[in-house]
């Protein structure tokens, strides 16, 4: 994997963590208002749907841990 490719993954990684730790923090409701948010978070989907199997779930297992791991005290 390049350099250029890594990069993507990363700023993947860190638009999934932003999208999820933002419906985390928001009851239904006020997320129902985030209509900005929502075409985020569709727009994620779509491109991970569009990903090579392989990257889809490595990506899906950093986030994974990456939100456990800031979930622990």
């Amino acid at each position: 994997m390049d350099t250029e490719q890594a990069s993507y993954k990363d700023d993947l990684l860190a638009q999934g963590i932003a999208a999820v730790t933002f419906q985390l923090g928001h009851n239904p409701e006020e997320l129902a208002l985030e209509t900005g948010l929502k075409a985020q978070v569709k727009e994620y989907l779509e491109t991970l749907k569009s990903l090579p199997d392989s990257w889809r779930d490595e990506l899906l297992s950093e986030l994974e841990s990456k939100l456990l791991a800031e979930d622990k005290p």
